[in-house]
């Protein structure tokens, strides 16, 4: 595992006091429970570790961030210009006229978080691309600021230099950059945008605060509340200029009806779109099949094809023809819903009887789904404290989310859990990311 020395080295100081830092874990749950660390409307359920991650494990992150934005951009650029290629992804008339009309810019996935299992630099699967409506980013940075100012960090930083990362200032400043760069000048206000019961709340107030700090004047808006007047997307009687959409595409074309303001001024170029729909062409994990198909292959290089065929799991549509094949061969196949969020409707076939996931095979064919060859991967060790008593040493697997922000690698959010699904269904935990490095003598 990558990052093996300094865990241990961590563990090797928390198992000299147990007891103590068994105390200070108990202060540190009463700070999360009290700061901005919440999603949902819980705590962020936070480990006394965090992911500590060298330069030179950055630099992988960042050449894995560079090939998967190099591939997408290619894919999206594809289904554009190709009648014939669309047809691959099966969308509807309406996703698909929305996802061709020109935000008027050339950028398709301002941001992503590319989720992967990862051990080393040749050692990584991808589990899932969320390139509309990402989010987590307020997860991990919350957390490390108040991960470093514990006992067993502090202790930590007498060898090591630590820093957490920041999600928010370069998502602000690359989004005011880009409108700068579309009209001349800097926005005057932008506008946080999903439907209220989707979204992350705290989230979205702290990217407003970072813009405000930029000048810029900040809405979080319910998206019934905009409205399209003269030509002008409309808050509460204030123009908007720039929209950070949250709000997945399926999302709004589901609720339409509540959102017919946003659409319009969208279609009519009204505002400065951030991103815009064609994220969803890599978003839906329909595109991890269509990056093995032969179509696909022909528009990337040898590498390119190299990479997916290491490190994109086999993929393909749900359907009766291939339904007595994938029940015979449960424990080789995840199960997901083209267009989900979180873990809705996710099945590990291992997980259930023959006659279960029969059931469920059967459930998910009356719907656009996938099945997916099923990735183990290595676990990580953490220390874990249960009730402020020290628990020992646990492995757990990790899903570490890659934040990329107009084609640059920004950061990377975990969650780790024991089961064989992880996210906010599931029983999970999140240990923040720390850039480390050694203190000079």
């Amino acid at each position: 595992m990558f990052n093996k020395k300094y865990t241990d080295e961590y563990q090797e100081i928390i198992e000299k006091d147990p007891e103590g830092y068994g105390k200070d874990f108990a202060l540190y749950q009463e700070k999360i429970a009290n700061s901005k660390a919440i999603y949902m409307g819980e705590p962020v359920p936070g480990l006394y570790q965090g992911i500590f991650y060298d330069l030179e494990t950055k630099k992988s992150w960042s050449n894995i961030a560079d090939t998967i934005m190099g591939i997408s951009k290619k894919i999206v650029d594809e289904y554009l210009k190709n009648p014939e290629y669309r047809k691959l992804f099966g969308y509807s008339k309406e996703m698909e006229d929305i996802i061709l009309h020109d935000p008027g810019y050339d950028e398709p996935i301002p941001m992503g978080r590319f989720d992967i299992f990862y051990e080393d630099k040749d050692n990584f699967w991808f589990c899932e691309f969320n390139t509309d409506g990402s989010s987590a980013m307020n997860e991990d940075n919350a957390l490390g600021e108040i991960l470093l100012q514990t006992k067993g960090m502090q202790e930590f930083q007498k060898k090591y230099n630590l820093k957490s990362n920041d999600y928010f200032n370069p998502w602000v400043e690359k989004t005011i950059a880009l409108y700068e760069s579309m009209k001349g000048e800097k926005p005057k206000t932008v506008a946080i945008v999903d439907f209220t019961e989707s979204g992350t709340p705290i989230e979205f107030e702290e990217f407003a605060l970072r813009y405000e700090n930029y000048g810029v004047q900040a809405f979080v808006a319910d998206l019934r509340d905009l409205t399209f007047e003269d030509g002008k997307l409309m808050y509460e009687g204030t123009a908007i200029d720039l929209v950070y959409r949250r709000v997945t595409t399926a999302e709004l074309l589901e609720k339409k009806d509540l959102a017919k303001a946003f659409i319009d001024a969208y279609y009519a170029n009204a505002f400065v779109c951030v991103g815009s729909m064609r994220s969803q062409v890599v978003h839906n994990k329909i595109v991890f099949y269509v990056m093995h198909h032969e179509k696909t292959k022909k528009i990337l290089t040898d590498e390119e094809n190299d990479f997916i065929a290491k490190h994109v799991p086999f993929t393909a549509s749900l359907t009766p023809e291939v339904a007595e094949h994938v029940k015979q061969n449960k424990d080789r196949y995840i199960l997901k819903p083209e267009d989900s969020r979180g873990s809705d409707r996710v099945f590990v076939g291992a997980d259930y009887s023959h006659e279960r996931f029969e059931e469920i095979v059967d459930e998910l064919i009356q719907i656009p789904a996938i099945y997916q060859q099923f990735i183990t991967a290595e676990p990580m060790d953490f220390v874990f404290f249960e009730d402020g008593q020290y628990c020992g040493i646990k492995p757990m697997v990790c899903l570490f989310g890659m934040f990329i922000y107009f084609s640059e690698f920004i950061g990377t959010y975990t969650r780790v859990g024991a089961e064989r699904i992880i996210s906010s269904k599931t029983s999970y935990y999140v240990p923040p990311h720390l850039e480390i490095t050694e203190k000079k003598e």
